[in-house]
């Protein structure tokens, strides 16, 4: 009846598990369709997006083109601004000799008036001088002509005459070599002046020239500027379907993750339903050996762990891991002897292997009275379990030992790592973290499953 019983319970797990897996793998279905459909309308996108982009591509090109001129030309009004500026600079520095040579002339021309008024008063003083010097001679003659025998004229007097003379002559050349030094300095500085000019004339259609390239080049520059603000008036449209194309491509890749997150955790319910499977197979497979072993010999008491319970659930964690998985899943029995024999029925009806923890063969250490008191709020973990009958008491001792259940992480720490001990301490906390006597740290179990709950 048994038999029929187990049997019974294998069917109907199957058939709830094969309801399971089929729902799973419908809604699998359902979202690889949703999945497939919404790639499909993606490819759609990238089509339609493809030519928007070349088009982009090309419209931000031109622009570039267009940057690139309007940079250049812009380059080249800056350099002829520049040749414009040196220029009106040399322009003024011309048009400020000239000033300086004007005004020289000026002056010089002042001096040559005066030099020339200096030269006419000589002159007439000379002319006056030499009709003086006439007229003396013409009375000299009448003189001689009237008086024959009159003394000559003295030769102070004809001394005199002789250096007056030679003064007035002098000072005649005198007045006229300044007078041609200076035309030849007017004359200098007429053809300085005209030189001067042509340069002048020389930079000034320079100048003009380079206005009008200038103007020219302004006019291309606006030219430039407006298409390329026709440009970017042309652009916005675009980028703004490219825009609207880019938040439903990102609409997209979004739901694909959801429908991709969606479907990793369906996976993640076919896989944890087979490991459910699985593991019931395996319970079973482990119940039933448990049951032919009871059957079939005396003195098997059963799997440890339902042979005591803790006085407070909030143990059942620490307890569960200061005992660990594989002496959680033992059988205590009677003897040494039972459990021989019990190892050799289960491989003789290859049945899974059991652990076994004879009464008789055990030698679990004694209590450690002092670890009681090693901190107010620590306990043994021996002190937390009650045992249904004293004879299990041997058992619990030889699989927890002294451990001692701390509440936290730090006092365990502290207590069993960072204080200097005369012994070393085997430690488990409240959340199931386990330090060894060699110091090292095992993760605590964030929950205990079913089949091996404490108070089963």
């Amino acid at each position: 009846q048994f038999d029929k019983l187990v049997k019974e319970h294998t069917e109907k797990q199957v058939e709830y598990v094969l309801w399971r897996l089929y729902h799973i793998e419908a809604k699998i279905m359902e979202y690889k369709d949703i999945v497939n459909q919404n790639n499909r309308q993606l490819g759609k996108l990238g089509k339609s997006i493809g030519p928007l982009k070349r088009e982009n591509a090309a419209l931000r090109a031109s622009l570039a083109g267009k940057r690139a001129i309007y940079t250049s030309e812009k380059k080249k009004v800056l350099i002829l601004e520049s040749k414009l500026n040196d220029l009106t600079a040399k322009m003024q520095h011309l048009q400020n000799r000239i000033e300086r040579t004007l005004a020289k002339e000026q002056q010089l021309n002042q001096e040559t008036t005066q030099r020339k008024e200096k030269i006419n008063n000589v002159n007439k003083d000379i002319e006056k001088v030499q009709r003086d010097l006439a007229q003396l001679v013409e009375e000299e003659e009448q003189q001689q002509n009237q008086m024959t025998d009159e003394s000559k004229l003295k030769q102070a007097d004809l001394e005199e005459y002789q250096q007056l003379k030679r003064q007035a002559g002098l000072a005649a050349f005198t007045q006229q070599s300044t007078i041609e030094a200076l035309k030849g300095r007017l004359e200098t500085m007429a053809a300085e002046k005209r030189t001067i000019q042509d340069r002048l004339d020389m930079a000034a259609g320079e100048q003009k020239e380079i206005a009008g390239k200038i103007k020219v080049k302004k006019s291309q520059i606006e030219d430039v500027e407006h298409r390329l603000v026709e440009t970017k008036h042309a652009l916005e449209p675009i980028n703004e379907k490219y825009k609207a194309l880019d938040r439903k491509k990102s609409e997209l890749i979004s739901s694909k993750a959801d429908d991709e997150v969606k479907l990793e955790k369906i996976r993640d319910s076919i896989q944890r339903a087979r490991f459910e499977e699985d593991e019931e197979s395996s319970q079973q497979a482990y119940n039933t050996a448990l049951e032919n072993i009871k059957r079939n010999f005396n003195g098997v008491y059963g799997k440890l762990t339902s042979l005591f319970k803790t006085n407070d659930e909030k143990y059942n964690v620490a307890v569960q891991v200061a005992i660990g998985n594989k002496n959680a899943y033992a059988i205590v029995v009677d003897t040494t002897e039972t459990a021989f024999e019990a190892i050799q029925y289960l491989k003789d009806q290859r049945l899974p292997e059991l652990v076994f923890i004879p009464l008789d063969g055990i030698r679990p250490k004694k209590i450690n009275e002092s670890l009681r008191t090693i901190s107010e709020s620590a306990r043994l973990v021996y002190d937390v379990i009650s045992v249904q009958d004293p004879i299990f008491d041997k058992a619990i001792r030889f699989v927890v030992g002294n451990t001692v259940l701390f509440p936290t992480l730090d006092e365990a720490t502290e207590i069993c790592l960072e204080r200097q001990m005369e012994y070393k301490i085997r430690a488990v906390t409240l959340d199931g973290t386990l330090i060894n006597k060699n110091g090292s740290l095992v993760a605590g179990l964030k929950e205990v499953q079913d089949s091996l709950a404490v108070n089963s």
